[in-house]
């Protein structure tokens, strides 16, 4: 199984909440709007002639994570996480990938299929639990791959989470915080 983290940044959102909204949307311009059919566009674009020519390098040799991998790299059924700075913000399949030589801006994309999306609870995976759970910095460019073992502790750690929400909303603690606001 090939697991990879998409990162994401201000550039693309204002915030990981608009990420979140976009993976799921089925509205006009979101992951699975009719238009996209969960087909997700990976935006690279080499600055220098060098910086083209690195990417090339790192393509050939199968070097992991150095520049946005090249869609045969991401093998169907796949995991894909999605970051924004530095938080994970959720996870999809890979359905299939392919190559747009039309699009020199978003040359590479992947469709996810769409019933896979899943959005991960706010703060639940941050920076620093990033690392502790995986031994690895949160990304920020790179395309990091990930082992089972790691990919694993981020799954138990969010259904940690997701038990914690819900004994806090069973004892009305929302309500609490929301009245003194």
């Amino acid at each position: 199984m090939s697991i990879v983290i998409f990162p994401h940044s201000s550039l693309e959102f204002t915030g990981e909440g608009e990420l979140r909204t976009w993976l799921i949307d089925d509205s006009a311009e979101g992951l699975l709007s009719k238009s996209r059919d969960g087909i997700y566009k990976i935006r690279y674009k080499p600055k220098t002639s060098h910086a083209c020519k690195l990417v090339k390098q790192a393509w050939r040799d199968n070097i992991p994570g150095r520049f946005p991998p090249p869609v045969g790299l991401i093998p169907s059924k796949s995991i894909v996480i999605f970051s924004f700075q530095n938080e994970l913000v959720g996870d999809a399949i890979v359905e299939r990938t392919g190559f747009n030589v039309d699009n020199l801006t978003y040359p590479f994309w992947v469709k996810f299929y769409p019933k896979s999306v899943r959005i991960y609870p706010n703060r639940a995976i941050k920076a620093r639990l990033f690392k502790k759970l995986t031994g690895l910095m949160m990304p920020r460019q790179e395309y990091p791959r990930l082992n089972e073992i790691q990919y694993r502790r981020i799954l138990d750690r969010i259904t940690e989470t997701m038990k914690e929400n819900l004994k806090s909303f069973e004892k009305g603690e929302h309500l609490k915080s929301y009245s003194k606001r």
